[in-house]
């Protein structure tokens, strides 16, 4: 894909996984199992943006869009109404021989980009959490129970994860201080 690749809108109901792919490729990038599984709680314009920061790649064929590369996207497509239109990039690698090369070494990329730390997630979930309600605005989980089930955690971690959040913040600004 050159860096000046072609971007086009398309239907969300249009995305499929490119059939460029080999069966068992498919059936392992469909079959991956994700810590979150449901973004019905997620409001559908976070969707969109999220969407918008990481577009499907692949190559248009007849009406549907072929996506080889940000795979991850085809989840979020059954959160969103068939009529949305997303932008795409359209990276004609995914007609080619080497197109489970290419797709491999993206998704691959993705996960190690994406993948944090398993003794650190709960942690960062609380930080970020916490962060937003400090700005007395509505957040698209309304409790921690809620956050737990949507990030796959249980509650007690997220809570315990909170509190180590919260005594390092103070510790940081100088409430650990002896004076």
């Amino acid at each position: 894909m050159s860096v000046e690749a072609k971007t086009r809108k398309v239907r969300v109901d249009q995305l499929v996984l490119s059939s460029n792919l080999p069966a068992e490729y498919r059936r392992a990038m469909l079959g991956m199992t994700y810590r979150v599984s449901s973004f019905s709680s997620v409001p559908e314009s976070l969707i969109q943006d999220y969407i918008a920061a990481h577009p499907p790649i692949g190559v248009m064929d007849g009406k549907s869009f072929h996506v080889i590369s940000n795979v991850r996207t085809l989840v979020l497509k059954s959160f969103l109404p068939a009529d949305t239109r997303i932008r795409v990039i359209v990276d004609e690698a995914a007609g080619q021989s080497d197109v489970v090369w290419v797709s491999a070494q993206r998704e691959l990329l993705n996960l190690m980009v994406f993948a944090m730390d398993s003794k650190y997630y709960a942690q960062a979930v609380a930080a970020l959490w916490d962060m937003a309600l400090c700005r007395d605005k509505a957040f698209f989980v309304s409790s921690k129970v809620e956050l737990a089930q949507l990030a796959g955690l249980r509650r007690q971690s997220l809570s315990e994860a909170s509190a180590k959040t919260q005594v390092a913040q103070s510790m940081n600004n100088g409430g650990g201080q002896n004076g």
